[in-house]
């Protein structure tokens, strides 16, 4: 993870039921961007954010400037509708 934000509105007791989504809104080369929103059991926000995340190699640790080959394997089965 290279970047995240969250901005807080409204805080979630210790034991309060929330929803979180996730989207992925864009990607470009071997990064991913993700939008978060957390929601409390009633709808209202609690809070929202965003995550800028990149693909290293597990050895090297150095950052990925192409897609690798695990991440294309992942688009081209969720374009065929299989994740």
């Amino acid at each position: 993870m290279v970047q995240s934000h969250v901005d807080y509105f409204r805080p979630l007791e210790l034991d309060e039921r929330f929803t979180v989504e996730a989207s992925l809104v864009w990607c470009d080369g071997a990064r991913l961007n993700v939008e978060y929103r957390i929601d409390k059991a009633d709808g209202t926000p609690a809070a929202t954010g965003f995550t800028v995340q990149m693909f290293v190699d597990w050895r090297s640790r150095e950052p990925y400037m192409v897609e690798p080959e695990i991440f294309l394997e992942c688009k081209r089965r969720w374009r065929e509708g299989v994740l």
